[in-house]
This record gives C-alpha cells, sequence and structure tokens, in this order.
C-alpha cells in the first residue's frame, strides 16, 4: 500500500479576462473567489469518477487548493500507476497545468494532514478501515493499549541507483554478507511481473548507525530491483517486557503490503550464559505469526543485538516457512580500521594525527562501536584545540582536576592521621595563609611576603616536629 502527496501547480488566470467589466478590484476579487470554488468542485467530481472506475484499488482525493496550487492524495492500494492516473486526471478536468509533483508519503502524514482536510463526506477513520486498514490512533506513531505501546516510525527510502547503494555502504566493511546479498538482490529474476520475498533478513549488531543504514540500503537496493513497491518502510522498536497488541501489529503489516517492515529489537539484560537474554521478549510466538501470515507481501527485516542467539533461535521456531539472510557486524582489521577513521576524519573536514590512530594496535580487531568511540572522543579533543582554538585551554580541566586532586592527598593523608595536632595546625596556618595571599593578589592589594610561611621552617619553642 502507497500513500501520495501530489501538487498540481495551474497556470496564472487572466486578469485582463476577469476584469473584463472594468477595473474594480473589489470585483477582480469576488470573480477569483468565483472561479477558485468552481475549480474546487470540478476537481471534487473529477475525482468522485475516478474513484468510481479505481473502486476498491485506491482513493484519489483532493485537501487543498490555495493560490492556485491544488493539493491532492492517493491511496493506491492496489497496482495503480499514480502518473498515469494523475496525467489522466489532468487531462479530464481540462486544467492548464504549469507544474505537477508527485511524492510517496507517510501513513501519519496522509491520516493526519491529508484525509483530516480532505473534500469528502466520510471520516478519516472510516475511509481508512473501507481499505481494512485498522486505526493507529496516535500522531507520534505510537500504538497504544492500555499503559503499554509500540512504536512505530515511517521512512522514506530515497531512489538510489545501483552504484549509489553500494557507495553508501562502503564503510560497513565490517557488515558480513551485505554485499553478496545486495549483488543477489541485484540479479532480478527469471520472469517478468512477479512479486514476492524469497528471503526476509536478520541484522546483528550493537551500532546504530550502522544497523539504520545497513536495513535501509536493502531497501533501497530490494525498491531498485522490483521486490519492494513502496519507498515507504515502517521501523518498529519492541521493547523487553511490552505487551504486543496482536490486531493493530497486523493492522501496521496490512499498511507495508508491497512494503517493508523493519522490526527493532531494543537490547535488554543479559543472561547467565552471556547471551541477550530472551525471557522478557514473550510476544516473540505471536510476532512469528504475524510475519509468517504476511510473509509474501511484506519484506521483514529484523534487527537485533550481538550475541542474540536465543531470541534468534525464537524467531526461526516461530516462523518455520521464513528463509533469513544474516548480516552480522564483523570485526576490522588493523587496514580497515585506520581507512574508516580516515574517512570519518575526512567527512568533518579534519586531518588525522598520530594520536587518533595510536588508538589502532596492531594485532587487534575492532568492531564499530569501538572505532566510533575512538573517533568521538578524539574529535571531541579536536574540536577545542585545533577548529575553535580559543577554547584549548578548557581542554585543560580535567588534567587540572586530577592535579589538584593529587596535591590534596599529602594534606588529607596527615588529616587521617592520629595525633600530630600542632603539626597539623602549622600546615593548616600555611594553607590558610597562601589563601590570603591569593585573595589579595586577586584584590590587587600587596601580599603579605612575611606571613605564616615561615612558620614551618620556625617551630616553636618546645615542640618536635
Amino acid at each position: 500500500m502507497r500513500f501520495y502527496d501530489i501538487e498540481i501547480e495551474l497556470e496564472e488566470l487572466d486578469e485582463e479576462e476577469m476584469e473584463a467589466d472594468g477595473k474594480s478590484t473589489a470585483r477582480s476579487t469576488m470573480i477569483r473567489g468565483k472561479l477558485n470554488e468552481e475549480i474546487a468542485n470540478a476537481v471534487c467530481k473529477e475525482c468522485t469518477s475516478i474513484d468510481s472506475k479505481i473502486g476498491n484499488k485506491g482513493y484519489f482525493f483532493m485537501y487543498g487548493y490555495i493560490a492556485r496550487i491544488l493539493n491532492m492524495g492517493l491511496i493506491a492500494v492496489g497496482d495503480i500507476d499514480a502518473y498515469e492516473l494523475v496525467e489522466t486526471f489532468v487531462k479530464k478536468s481540462k486544467f492548464k497545468v504549469s507544474k505537477t509533483t508527485i511524492e510517496e508519503t507517510s501513513y501519519l502524514t496522509m491520516y493526519y494532514d491529508m484525509l483530516q482536510g480532505a473534500e469528502h463526506k466520510q471520516p478519516a477513520r472510516m475511509i481508512m478501515r473501507r481499505y481494512g486498514i485498522c486505526d493507529l490512533e496516535n500522531r507520534k506513531g505510537f500504538i497504544s493499549v492500555s499503559s503499554d505501546r509500540l512504536e512505530f516510525n515511517d521512512m522514506i527510502a530515497a531512489k538510489y541507483k545501483k552504484d549509489e547503494v553500494y557507495s553508501a555502504i562502503a564503510d560497513y566493511y565490517s557488515a558480513e554478507n551485505l554485499v553478496e546479498e545486495l549483488d543477489r538482490i541485484y540479479e532480478g529474476c527469471d520472469y517478468d511481473g512477479n512479486y514476492g520475498h524469497p528471503v526476509h533478513y536478520i541484522i546483528e549488531t550493537d551500532d546504530d548507525k550502522m544497523r539504520d543504514r545497513v536495513a535501509e540500503a536493502l531497501v533501497q537496493a530490494l525498491l531498485g530491483a522490483g521486490r519492494v513497491k513502496n519507498q515507504r518502510y515502517s521501523t518498529v522498536k519492541l521493547e523487553p517486557d511490552m505487551r504486543l497488541d496482536v490486531v493493530r501489529c497486523e493492522g501496521l503489516y496490512s499498511l507495508a503490503k508491497g512494503g517493508t517492515v523493519v522490526l527493532d529489537f531494543c537490547k535488554s539484560a543479559q543472561d547467565e550464559e552471556g547471551s541477550v537474554s530472551y525471557a522478557k521478549y514473550t510476544y516473540i510466538e505471536d510476532l512469528g505469526r504475524i510475519i509468517r501470515r504476511n510473509c509474501l507481501d511484506v519484506q521483514t527485516i529484523i534487527c537485533l543485538p550481538m550475541d542474540s542467539k536465543r531470541i534468534k533461535e525464537r524467531l526461526y521456531e516461530s516462523t518455520p516457512r521464513c528463509t533469513y539472510v544474516e548480516i552480522r557486524e564483523g570485526l576490522a582489521d588493523v587496514a580497515q580500521a585506520i581507512k574508516y577513521l580516515k574517512k570519518r576524519a575526512k567527512e568533518h573536514r579534519i586531518r588525522t594525527d598520530k594520536a587518533l590512530l595510536s588508538c589502532v594496535k596492531e594485532g587487534h580487531t575492532y568492531l564499530m562501536p569501538e572505532l566510533n568511540e575512538f573517533f568521538d572522543i578524539w574529535y571531541a579533543a579536536k574540536l577545542k584545540t585545533t577548529v575553535y582554538k580559543q577554547y584549548k585551554d578548557m581542554s585543560e580541566a580535567k588534567a587540572y582536576v586530577k592535579k589538584r586532586a593529587a596535591e590534596g592527598e599529602g594534606f588529607a593523608e596527615l588529616e587521617s592521621m592520629i595525633g600530630l595536632e600542632k603539626v597539623k595546625k602549622l600546615v593548616q596556618n600555611a594553607v590558610d595563609s597562601c589563601k590570603a595571599e591569593h585573595i589579595l593578589k586577586d584584590k590587587g592589594l600587596p601580599e603579605d611576603t612575611e606571613g605564616e610561611r615561615g612558620s614551618l621552617s620556625r617551630a616553636p619553642r618546645g615542640s618536635r616536629a
């Protein structure tokens, strides 16, 4: 199912024709308003005519007309060519059009921003239910169930050419099997017009950037190869201990027909064997049934944390008819790690130095999160010492705190000793004297050079250090 936001810009109306009876501005405004109303009525009439022809395959409507701009919407349930439909509409309506823009949009935009303002007599909720879509309620993208909720977000994948997709994932060399799978996707199939999903995907990584980019690259490749029809894909956050609303989750999959759902399992506590625990994900069986029922119409990409062996086993058990391609975060060797750090530095337009590259040790291998942490710490320091040099001194704050702590350790140790009261008093007097000198200096007053500083070298009579 696809949702389209369509903008049709009409040519400028002829002012001379509008004011043929005179030069009255009021008359011109009245005529313009009448024309606007006539255009809106004509559009609604033509939309009704088109809807009657396409039937349950889609819904075409107008939701706004301001300053020569027609705002139209299309819900494409069946195999509808949005461009062809709009071209037919323009020809039949006989409007003089200067520009047409057609873009795929999200469910939330369609439901709340477009259908709510549409020129029709049915409520938006009824229109969506007409196509078997249950109401997903909240504008923020939450499917609510009492105190629990299923968070989802609609994304629109950019249309990339094949070489652009490969280029975009060049940094993610550590994603094992990714390039090989992209090659398989772009091979296509031997039968024209075939539609369905031979495999689904599991991405295992603890790196958020890698997870999002790899998922998007898969959607872009599948879109380019014709394996999915929708640019729109829904990302669903799955928290431990949440209660899954099966009906609304099915509704989300109904929205995604012809497209993709990304199921993002948030990391939970590890079990006693070090593997991410699946005990809290009590809804895996229900989720598996939904994936299984929609496996031919909806492409599913499952994102798991590293060490999720038990969760993965339960998913396999719950979806016996599904085949998965696993794309797992691998380890980068020294050469790959250095190349990645240099690439990140280049993106930030700054040169690498020994401090950054020395983080990579010979004979070691690295995960992507480790390399990102190396770079982030280094770059944060570079911002203060190289990019914004006026903050250079502030970069020494941590070292200053450590130094002050070290300087105070001796006095603290002395204070903790039993006895030595006279010595403690002498030291405290010296400290107070130093503080007084700093205060006098700050106020521009003459310093007391004699003061108590000499008292350490002149112990009182009868005292023994």
